[in-house]
């Protein structure tokens, strides 16, 4: 049974932001075979975009209120209620809906598309999350929904806040359609979908006769379409050869049908085959026919893609233009379905990933991609072409892509962008600049206005522009696997990755791509395939090497990585590139410095200033090296019962650690000399899930070498752990690394690991107010007791109890007592000491040991300030042994309070061990008007009116002059608070008030010697105006010529039986002869909304 204190409530907010991009047109192109296989003219996608405005995050008015002390220091007791109830503080459900609810079938027949369609915009509507069934197959044969900007049902323009979970479930498109699109979105996430076109992209054709440019084919299944004129789409076909050398695209006139699997290829050229070999065809009708099957345009915030498969694509697989949002796909695999009896597969006719103008970096994880006949990545942005020249730093541009096909559009600079200058015919470089002024014209080009580290020289009419700041810099791409062909041009990281590689080009090519190429490093990759990497420049058109512009590729990394058979590096002109075969700490160095912006690599150490708060190692973005462990998704881990622990644990984000050995040596530490700085105390929490029980023991290392554990700690089998360690640096043993050592443990999953200095982690303001739960030790420093996980307290039955506890120790960590009294000095951060400033403290505890009181024994939470003085917040009375959970609400004196306290009092015989579980803390959140009105007519009542009752209630006709501008309409305030208003009566417009008003309206009027009785109609926001003491955190005051002229006048409250909020406060008194002006003054800054004034006068 749990005993519970309820000593006040308190719920908060959350707030969402919007933001939205532009989108247009549409577009299509041709081009020419060339012997590389690729086109002359463009490879776009069809999807273009908009350059987005420059979004703006537009910050909130920042409002700071203070609330003084009561009088007496001791809020008053109130008894223990039996029962346990989690504090909700600050919690939020999101709306989540079930396809099935919208009529989704599912059973690989009936047409779900407009059902899908519904479900969709409904999720878009309510910013929900639309789950699907897992295990089902959906037929998708038509789009309705009207928000489509590409014709798919999971199309949405300008949507926000959305997840779409597909459960595993399986979405099989008509042709026609795309698998999905995103227009100006933000902060989407899509997972666990396997998306897959109803017919089939291509055609397994064998050879079975030639005639100059017409072959004849026996095909493995019929043709989509009996006819076809690919000259329209630029389709091609492709020869298999065994293995992946080579994509020649064979461009194709017609095909036409035969006979029974029998069809009629023409081919623009020659088309390199003979009788019996075997040729991807493109299925008529499907294969080219459509452009990308996902399109990512004009975004913002963040958009996540995991748990994602897609088995063909009738043309581009992704196109991602244009964005101003920064990506993540973990686990997106491009794999064909090979259980299909098919003789040989592929994936789709174009690229994978077409990632082009997008300024923010795109992140790619654990993803697989097959076989694709064109590139998988093609990560760049679109040149400018520079039609005018007013002198060499000011210049007109267009979108060079554009230009070509006879449209001017901007090429989408923004002021602070770095771009380079250069002659695409012959190479001549003309040097790099910063914008600093764009004016986007009527005709569509843009004048820019560059300033330059050194000047530029001979820039003309027909060079290019190069902006360094729109090929998503800063991406990665880690711990995955690619076949096919690859662009990478600029500011990019690829670590443990495994290339089967057609082709790789780091080069300046002639056509409409940049930036130049720069800043790229290969980790411990691996290259195979027979294909070069080619780093290099030149004039794709006429073939001419660009020596000019080739020393202006720099900075291209080859570290650890190996290559096998004839795969090698190609470059016959003097560019920057180094290949190292071992890895070095002069290496790591070389990486990251740099780098601009600085992307971390996996053993690239975090700052000094990260330390400052904690450094997570969640091995997804960020990894150190390691010996005895394989990484692997959470997902993936093959043991479903520890997989199924592992998804629901704290402290695994999607990645872990399976160790193969018992030794976890963090070597990355040995970077980090500040972290072992001589006496600094320094906290390290890894969290584990172990198959037996064992002990973990972290040692200090030099160079390898034990010198000292720093602690060891329990892992208990079947459990998830945080194991904690906390030590001071110190002369010769402060070590300059760590190994963490698992005895006996069985098989150990290690998840994330959190390093810091021994201080708390500070929460952010938004965390605060949708309530944080504070880990011991990790984020609060303790001045007294002992900081542990769950998994390891000694007493096996407490151990038991607190691990099956349904709630209150949900971080599995806890803070031990054994002497009565914890001192929580870590949460002495300023930002939960300001004045005025109010949270709500929810604590769980078990206490462990018979209470053996002398006269009963209190429990007191006191907020401590500078001097040896306290302030209590609550106290009661303890019991016994057993469950206890308090909730207390708590507002920041102005004694100087700088930490919290908990202790037991009235001198037990013996102090109990207690074990503290969640510590959660909430801010209070502002409700704050978005706008106010400005009124200069106001009402003001005569003598007369005032005997006999007058209402200020802020209608147009009584109106009260309060010298302050603070009314404002319902609709200003968040929607929660308006309708709470509304229901406790509250008109349509209120007066906000968190620091004074005056009575003007009255001024005329006053009568010193006659008592007022004046009555306010407020809503507390968060529970200020009433405290113990006895002048509350309100008053009025006299004044005569805007100087006070008695005491100060307090007020009596009636609460409202329906909300505790809802309180009248009545003031009376007898202002002194001469008084001119009533102030209602808040002590300390208390927010609250007044719904209406009544003043009484009586002689």
């Amino acid at each position: 049974m749990r005993k519970r204190y309820i000593l006040c409530a308190l719920c908060a907010l959350t707030i969402g932001l919007c933001m939205t991009a532009v989108l247009v047109a549409c577009r299509g192109g041709s081009g020419e075979e060339t012997s590389a296989g690729s086109t002359t003219g463009s490879d776009e996608p069809i999807g273009e975009f908009t350059e987005p405005e420059d979004s703006e995050t537009v910050a909130g008015e920042s409002v700071t209120e203070t609330v003084a002390p009561p009088d007496s220091e001791t809020e008053e007791p109130l008894t223990a209620e039996p029962g346990h109830a989690a504090s909700e503080a600050g919690a939020k459900t999101a709306d989540i809906l079930l396809a099935a609810d919208f009529g989704v079938v599912g059973d690989g027949v009936t047409d779900d598309g407009p059902a899908i369609s519904e479900a969709v915009r409904a999720a878009v509507e309510r910013q929900a999350t639309l789950r699907f069934e897992a295990g089902k197959t959906y037929y998708v044969g038509t789009a309705t929904n009207t928000a489509a900007v590409f014709r798919s049902p999971f199309s949405m323009k300008d949507a926000s806040g959305v997840t779409l979970d597909g459960r595993g479930a399986i979405f099989r498109m008509k042709p026609g359609l795309s698998f999905f699109a995103l227009a100006g979105c933000k902060d989407i996430r899509l997972e666990n979908c396997v998306f897959d076109m109803a017919e089939s992209v291509y055609l397994v054709g064998r050879v079975e006769s030639v005639d100059g440019k017409t072959v004849a084919f026996s095909v493995d299944r019929e043709p989509y379409l009996a006819s076809y004129d690919f000259t329209a789409v630029n389709g091609f076909a492709i020869r298999y050869n065994e293995g992946v050398q080579g994509r020649p695209h064979r461009f194709l006139r017609t095909m036409e049908r035969t006979g029974e699997r029998q069809v009629k290829v023409t081919y623009a050229s020659s088309p390199d085959c003979v009788r019996g070999d075997l040729v991807f065809l493109p299925n008529p009708g499907i294969g080219h026919a459509y452009s990308e099957a996902i399109y990512i345009g004009g975004c913002g915030g963040a958009l996540v893609f995991e748990n994602i498969t897609i088995r063909q694509a009738p043309s581009f697989i992704m196109a991602i233009k244009g964005n101003n949002a920064e990506m993540y796909f973990e686990n997106v695999d491009m794999l064909p379905d090979t259980e299909d009896g098919r003789e040989i597969h592929m994936v789709s006719w174009r690229d994978g990933y077409h990632c082009k103008d997008n300024r923010l970096p795109i992140h790619w994880n654990e993803c697989d991609v097959g076989v694709l006949y064109d590139d998988v990545f093609n990560i760049s942005n679109t040149l400018g072409y520079i039609t005018e020249v007013a002198d060499d730093n000011v210049f007109t541009a267009v979108n060079y892509e554009l230009w070509l096909q006879g449209r001017r559009i901007s090429p989408g600079y923004r002021i602070g962008d770095v771009v380079d200058v250069y002659d695409l015919g012959n190479g001549a470089f003309c040097g790099t600049g910063t914008v600093r002024r764009v004016v986007n014209n009527a005709d569509g080009s843009s004048t820019v206005t560059l300033e330059y580290g050194e000047t530029l020289n001979n820039v003309k009419t027909g060079f290019v522009v190069a902006n360094r700041a729109t090929g998503a810099p800063g991406s990665t791409i880690t711990n995955s696997r690619f076949t096919g062909t690859f662009r990478f041009l600029r500011d990019l990281r690829v670590e443990n990755c495994r290339f089967e590689t057609l082709a790789t080009w780091i080069m300046v090519e002639g056509s409409v791509e940049g930036p130049l190429p720069g800043n790229i490093d290969f980790i411990n990759c691996t290259f195979d395939g027979g294909g070069s990497i080619q780093i290099d420049a030149l004039n794709r058109g006429t073939g001419r090497k660009l020596r000019k512009i080739a020393k202006e590729i720099h900075d291209i990394g080859f570290w650890g990585c190996t290559f096998v058979g004839n795969t090698k590096i190609s470059s016959d002109l003097k560019c920057d590139y180094t290949v190292s075969e071992q890895w070095t700490e002069q290496d790591l160095f070389t990486v990251k410095n740099r780098r601009s912006p600085v992307i971390e690599a996996a053993v690239i150490a975090p700052t000094e200033k990260d330390f400052a708060h904690t450094v997570t190692y969640d091995w997804t973005w960020h990894t150190m090296p390691t010996t005895g462990a394989v990484r692997r998704l959470v997902s993936r881990v093959s043991d479903a019962d520890v997989r199924a622990a592992l998804e629901t644990g704290d402290g695994f984000s999607g990645r872990v650690l399976v160790m193969d050995s018992s030794t976890l040596t963090l070597d990355g530490l040995t970077l980090l000399p500040f972290l072992f700085e001589d006496r600094k105390m320094y906290t390290l929490c890894v969290t584990v899930y172990a198959t037996a029980d064992g002990t973990a023991t972290l040692e200090m290392t030099r160079d390898g070498a034990a010198l000292r554990a720093v602690g060891a700690q329990a892992v208990r089998a079947g459990k998830t752990a945080t194991l904690y360690f906390q030590w001071e640096a110190k002369g010769d043993e402060k070590g300059n690394g760590m190994r963490l050592t698992f005895a006996d443990g069985g098989q150990v999953y290690v998840g994330n690991i959190d390093i810091s200095k021994a201080s708390n982690r500070n929460p952010s303001r938004e965390q605060l107010e949708n309530g944080h739960t504070f880990r011991w030790s990790d984020e609060v420093t303790i001045g007294t007791g002992t900081a542990m996980s769950v998994s390891a307290i000694p007493d096996a039955a407490v151990r038991a109890a607190i691990e099956n506890a349904s709630s209150g120790f949900t971080t599995g960590t806890v803070l031990h007592l054994t002497d009565g009294f914890g001192d929580f000095t870590g949460l002495a951060d300023p930002r939960f000491y300001a004045e005025g400033q109010s949270y709500h403290l929810s604590l769980d505890a078990y206490i462990a040991s018979p209470l053996v009181p002398q006269n009963g024994t209190t429990v007191y939470l006191l907020a401590m300030d500078s001097t040896p003085g306290n302030r209590v917040l609550a106290q009661g009375l303890l019991t016994g042994e057993g469950f206890w959970h308090f909730e207390i609400d708590w507002t920041v004196g102005n004694t100087g309070e700088t930490s919290l306290k908990f202790f037991l009092s009235n001198q037990p015989a013996a102090y109990p061990d207690v074990y503290f579980g969640d510590f959660t803390v909430t801010a209070a959140k502002s409700v704050k008007p978005t706008r106010f009105e400005t009124h200069k007519e106001f009402t003001y009542p005569t003598a007369e009116e005032l005997f006999g009752m007058y209402t200020f209630d802020f209608t147009d006709d009584r109106l009260l002059e309060t010298g302050v501008d603070g009314y404002a309409q319902l609709s200003a305030l968040d929607d929660e608070t308006a309708e709470k208003l509304r229901a406790l009566g509250f008109g349509e417009r209120i007066y906000y008030c968190n620091k004074n008003f005056m009575m003007k309206s009255i001024s005329p009027v006053l009568q010193g010697g006659n008592r007022y009785v004046i009555t306010l109609d407020v809503y507390d926001t968060r529970g200020n105006l009433t405290t113990s003491g006895g002048r509350g955190a309100f008053v009025m005051l006299h004044m005569t010529g805007g100087v006070q002229n008695s005491a100060e006048v307090s007020y009596t409250v009636k609460r409202d039986p329906a909300d505790s909020r809802h309180l009248t406060l009545i003031f009376s008194s007898t202002p002194p002869v001469g008084t001119d002006d009533l102030l209602f003054y808040s002590l300390t800054g208390v927010e609250f909304i007044i719904g209406s004034v009544t003043v009484l006068c009586v002689k």
